[in-house]
């Protein structure tokens, strides 16, 4: 029997990382071996997310993986975005490691510069939900029995009164002009439970803040 490939995933917390998660699990020809999280140095949250650090590892400890943390700092740039990653993307080869995957959907500049990082380290970056229909993939996403709340919005193209909103069929008939699945920005999510997840994940809402281009709901750990 040919040897499973080892995975990692780059894990925001969020709808498209969890739906990769779910790809990645239902290939018989793929292990999972870790999620990896970014956070603020300063802040320890997933910048623009509102998501800290503690409920990152809970949803990692309800799944029963490994949480690779990578501290960024503020204002970071891609060369240093490069050397924070560098350690752990050597590790990720040294350990076995062929594939580094991502919940990148369509955005084809994304996709080419995560490749382009990671051909050094003779790593090959997987998009599992690429090119998917947005709303085959939403649906999946609510009938796999994810729960997710709209943790930040860009208030440019989503007003305000759809944050910290669970995430459903008929919120999403409110939305205009934007791609349901946010792929371009137009908001960021957490996951408060799913496919794999022992319970849901405790966490209670704080308070609201402009981040950069986001309203952001910070959350917190119940």
């Amino acid at each position: 029997m040919k040897d499973k490939k080892k995975v990692v995933l780059f894990w925001s917390g969020g709808k498209d990382s969890a739906m990769a998660l779910k790809r990645i699990k239902e290939n018989p020809n793929l292990e999972i071996v870790s999620l990896v999280s970014t956070f603020d140095a300063l802040s320890s949250e997933i910048k623009y997310h509102g998501v800290p650090e503690v409920l990152i590892t809970q949803q990692a400890q309800l799944l029963g993986l490994p949480l690779i943390r990578v501290y960024l700092p503020q204002d970071c740039t891609n060369e240093q975005y490069q050397e924070a990653l560098d350690k752990y993307l050597r590790l990720f080869k040294a350990k076995g490691v062929e594939l580094v995957a991502f919940g990148d959907i369509h955005l084809e500049d994304i996709r080419k510069y995560r490749e382009e990082l990671l051909a050094p380290y003779e790593l090959e970056a997987y998009f599992p939900l690429w090119k998917e229909d947005p709303k085959a993939l939403f649906s999946e996403l609510l009938t796999s029995g994810h729960r997710v709340i709209i943790s930040s919005v860009n208030e440019d193209v989503l007003p305000i009164r759809f944050l910290a909103k669970e995430l459903s069929h008929e919120l999403i008939d409110q939305f205009e002009n934007i791609d349901i699945l946010g792929e371009n920005g137009e908001y960021h999510s957490f996951v408060t439970f799913g496919p794999g997840f022992k319970m849901r994940v405790l966490f209670s809402k704080n308070v609201t803040i402009s981040q950069g281009p986001y309203t952001v709901c910070k959350l917190r750990e119940a």
